[in-house]
């Protein structure tokens, strides 16, 4: 096959005529490498490739094998979180606790318990913490760069396995999270 194309470019007052020759015929274009498919509704195909040609789900084991490996992927991301955020907690303050006398209107007394975070020390940018820290990031990201793939599959079954995986992940790590929101968290 045997194409010529003439592409006529504007500039100014000057026009250009190019004239570009193809020669497609030794090229191998089976119809079948040309599959480029994509589901951009929500479905329940069971014949499709996952993020990579090798992963491929054409049976119902397949599935569910995919489901778990990918619920566990997603409830890891919401650990994964979690433990960057504890070991940065616990490399950069001290915690220490006191007790104060407190007096109520009435003349009264109580002893309160008083938890006090500060700071101490700096974090210097060639510490193990820091490149530790930097290495939990890039994994964060990643993870939740493939997860966000693995959503826009639209596939509901594989959908749930994300949603389910970070909602349990939540559940199981989240309780050590801190009060405090962290303005960079990613993806949500």
């Amino acid at each position: 096959m045997d194409m010529a194309t003439t592409v006529v470019t504007m500039m100014g007052d000057m026009a250009m005529n190019v004239t570009m020759g193809t020669d497609m015929s030794d090229m191998d274009m089976d119809s079948d490498d040309m599959n480029m498919d994509m589901n951009m509704v929500f479905n329940f195909d069971l014949d499709f490739d996952l993020l990579f040609n090798g992963w491929n789900i054409v049976e119902p084991w397949q599935m569910v094998l995919s489901f778990i490996g990918i619920f566990i992927v997603a409830g890891a991301y919401e650990g994964l979180k979690v433990l960057r955020e504890v070991l940065l907690r616990n490399s950069a303050t001290v915690q220490q606790s006191r007790s104060i006398l407190m007096r109520d209107s009435n003349g009264g007394s109580s002893t309160t318990q008083m938890l006090e975070t500060f700071t101490e020390g700096r974090v210097h940018f060639c510490q193990g913490m820091h490149f530790l820290q930097t290495l939990l990031h890039v994994i964060q990201i990643s993870t939740s760069y493939l997860l966000m793939l693995v959503v826009m599959t639209y596939n509901v079954y594989l959908c749930m396995a994300v949603v389910l995986g970070a909602g349990t992940g939540y559940l199981v790590f989240g309780w050590r999270k801190a009060i405090i929101v962290d303005m960079n968290e990613h993806c949500h």
